[in-house]
């Protein structure tokens, strides 16, 4: 099942989604959306284009980053000692290597010791197995009949202080989407 999620690195002020979409039970796609409520800048789209943090430098004509399971994900080992954990440039790049540089295509889940912290991670399986279990018996899965169960809304602001940080997500909240939602269900 497709896999979305508003983690990322985005500019100030833009939105972010990535999106892990299988191909078959080896492969994926996986997309890094960004949008603003304002046009993007010549700046952003730059840095998101070529600025290789955000968004992972490909190989020209490809799809393929430059940094990739074949080279080790380029990993800098003076970073990795003084800087970060894994020495992998990028968030992104740093999720590709964990996701293909484990147990193969298909991770050994036996291999796992899941605990309590990972609760999440169980919820998603059981849902997941719950799903194709009944998918399995002809029964389709709600989620794509009720879209808008997901909207979700984040903001991003910078403020120098705590009061001006509370003073702005105020201000973002009643965005014209969101007042529009407000006054439908104040009707009901």
């Amino acid at each position: 099942m497709p896999i979305f999620c508003t983690a990322g690195i985005a500019r100030p002020y833009h939105q972010s989604s990535n999106m892990r979409i299988p191909i078959d039970n080896e492969s994926l796609m996986f997309y890094r959306l960004r949008w603003s409520w304002e046009p993007i800048s010549d700046d952003d789209l730059a840095e998101y284009k070529t600025g290789g943090y955000t968004h992972p430098e490909l190989i020209p004509g490809t799809w393929m980053p430059q940094a990739n399971l074949q080279n080790d994900y380029l990993i800098d080992r003076v970073a990795q000692k003084n800087l970060t954990y894994s020495g992998i440039k990028t968030f992104p790049l740093q999720d590709i290597a964990l996701i293909e540089a484990q147990w193969g295509p298909i991770a050994k889940r036996q291999y796992e010791h899941l605990v309590k912290a990972d609760f999440m991670i169980i919820h998603v399986r059981r849902r997941l197995l719950a799903a194709a279990k009944a998918l399995a018996q002809g029964i389709e899965p709600e989620g794509p009949q009720h879209p808008e169960i997901y909207r979700f809304h984040r903001e991003m602001a910078v403020a120098d202080t705590p009061e001006e940080a509370v003073a702005l997500a105020k201000e973002r909240a009643l965005r014209p989407l969101y007042q529009e939602k407000m006054a439908v269900a104040a009707t009901v």
